[in-house]
């Protein structure tokens, strides 16, 4: 009995040990392969950077705070606030391929969100 558990201990730990291996590779090619750590939102290949995104969401929470005042924002209106802002920067990204797609060209407009001028092409 001590004799085949000590044949079949090698089987025992290699399969563990392979195992470890793998997972540790495919953690090191998807790191390389994957999307680098200054990506907040990905939508059909179009990136959004973290600074965009926090751009977005001090524009959205001084907006929200001359709206209903200048009182701290708790948790739930924070989040409830970086919810919006991902939707709508989702919503732009969809807009913006479906522009592509249909041929529509806008040359320069006004961002009502943000007051910021941009060309979408």
């Amino acid at each position: 009995m001590l004799r085949t558990m000590r044949s079949n201990a090698k089987w025992i730990f290699l399969y563990p040990r392979h195992r470890l291996r793998a997972w540790l590779a495919i953690g090191q090619v998807m790191s390389i392969l994957g999307p680098s750590g200054n990506v907040v939102l990905r939508v059909n290949r179009k990136e959004f950077p973290v600074t965009e995104f926090q751009q977005r969401v001090q524009v959205a929470t001084e907006q929200y705070r001359q709206q209903y005042g200048t009182a701290p924002l708790s948790r739930e209106e924070d989040r409830q606030i970086q919810d919006q802002v991902i939707n709508q920067m989702i919503q732009d990204a969809l807009l913006e391929q479906e522009y592509r797609r249909l041929g529509i060209r806008v040359s320069a407009r006004r961002d009502h969100r943000d007051g910021a001028q941009f060309a979408a092409a």
